[in-house]
């Protein structure tokens, strides 16, 4: 049985259910599918990036999961004002996972954060808000990330992975 890593999400801020308890955490579909496929999943709690190599070592592959935006620190660029929350501990965290994956060559996966993640860790960078940067007026046509109420797991526009 293959056992896949998942850092964990991290609720940097109080919020009425947890007050100031702050939680790092994972939605269960993610683990739910991972066991549905054979896997054991384990869920790695917010580390240091020093700790990386210890729980990439651990495992046999590593899935990274959505969640905030991707700092855009990280790839060259000063935040736009309608960029979304980020979590610099989690972002440097989780880079320094996808650098140990590599290193060790094991399998790495990204959802949605995961996958801009993956792309920030190997030199990429990103669009930090569809809505205002990606527009006709700027020459690029308009593109809606998120398709409601179309079930998650169906797909909703391409990607071009050039």
């Amino acid at each position: 049985m293959a056992i896949i890593g998942i850092p964990s999400n991290h609720l940097n801020h109080p919020n009425p259910k947890h007050r100031t308890n702050y939680v790092d955490y994972t939605q269960q579909n993610y683990t739910a599918a991972l066991r549905e496929a054979g896997a054991l999943p384990v869920v790695f709690p917010m580390g240091s990036p020093e700790e990386a190599a210890e729980y990439v070592n651990a495992v046999d592959a590593v899935l990274l999961i959505g969640g905030q935006d991707v700092g855009p620190l990280f790839y060259g660029e000063d935040p736009t004002p309608q960029m979304g929350e980020t979590d610099r501990q989690r972002d440097l965290f989780e880079l320094a996972i996808v650098a140990e994956a590599r290193k060790q060559n094991k399998p790495l996966m990204g959802i949605c954060r995961g996958a801009q993640l993956i792309n920030v860790a190997l030199g990429g960078t990103l669009i930090q808000d569809i809505d205002t940067q990606y527009t006709p007026e700027n020459g690029n046509p308009i593109v809606k990330h998120d398709q409601f109420p179309v079930k998650w797991y169906e797909p909703t526009h391409r990607l071009d992975a050039r």
